[in-house]
């Protein structure tokens, strides 16, 4: 797992300091705290405004957002519910039917 580093820049006022003689500069990097954002799952995508995890089901060239997670598995989990329902309504064409079942879900 690869993470992304970021330098630490710290400002110093020379002004403060009487004497730089023996001193070490140290420059230092710190993990970027962000979570892993590879996509594991289908339906999943990682939301960045947001900082969390996505799940959105595309049903007759329509996508159907279904809520933001803080894990990918929580939200791969409402893509899978998701799926078996629609998976049900195959044959309905109104999009009325689609729109009401999803809402449901999303509580």
């Amino acid at each position: 797992m690869t993470k992304i580093i970021k330098p630490i820049y710290v400002k110093i006022n020379v002004s403060d300091i009487a004497d730089l003689s023996g001193c070490q500069i140290v420059i230092d990097f710190v993990f970027d705290p962000k979570p892993e954002t590879a996509v594991k799952y289908r339906g999943v995508h990682w939301h960045k405004n947001a900082q969390k995890w996505r799940a959105k089901i595309n049903f007759k060239k329509t996508a159907f957002h279904l809520g933001l997670f803080d894990s990918q598995e929580d939200a791969y989990a409402a893509y899978k519910t998701a799926a078996k329902k629609l998976d049900e309504l195959k044959d309905e064409p109104s999009k009325s039917a689609v729109i009401s079942i999803l809402k449901e879900m999303r509580l």
